[in-house]
């Protein structure tokens, strides 16, 4: 897990700040399940980076489903979601420079890479998507 083990103080808050996150913005996370077993998750969130606010498309699974295709294809589904739903233009997407499986799923998903950012764990390249002309932005 992204940032280790959460105590449940931390989990409460998690749970909370999401619930929140649709309630205002009408979008925000989703579990990634097979056969009913969780393997992670991907958002839509918000986010300020470089000086402007954004959406991210996030994603985060268990080691034991990586290389299967799972972050591609929810992320394509939050993608229609972003497109058809939420109405907006584009989303932004980071991950760690070295993480080459991540970057993959973003270039695979049609995102453009734009810059490097410092975040919290080290530099990060950050990918943006335009999904429609003329809809709004977040």
């Amino acid at each position: 897990m992204l940032g280790g083990p959460r105590s449940v103080e931390q989990v409460e808050r998690m749970l909370d700040d999401a619930i929140r996150h649709w309630q205002v913005h009408g979008f925000g996370r989703w579990v990634i399940r097979r056969a009913g077993v969780p393997l992670g998750t991907v958002k839509l969130a918000t986010c300020h980076v470089l000086g402007r606010d954004e959406v991210e498309l996030g994603y985060a699974l268990v080691p034991g489903a990586w290389g299967h295709g799972y972050a591609t294809e929810a992320s394509d589904g939050a993608l229609s979601f972003a497109t058809n739903v939420a109405a907006l233009s584009e989303v932004v997407a980071f991950a760690l420079k070295f993480n080459a499986a991540s970057l993959a799923v973003m270039e695979r998903l049609g995102f453009i890479r734009q810059a490097q950012i410092d975040r919290p764990r080290g530099p990060h390249w950050l990918y943006r998507k335009i999904l429609a002309e003329g809809v709004r932005e977040a």
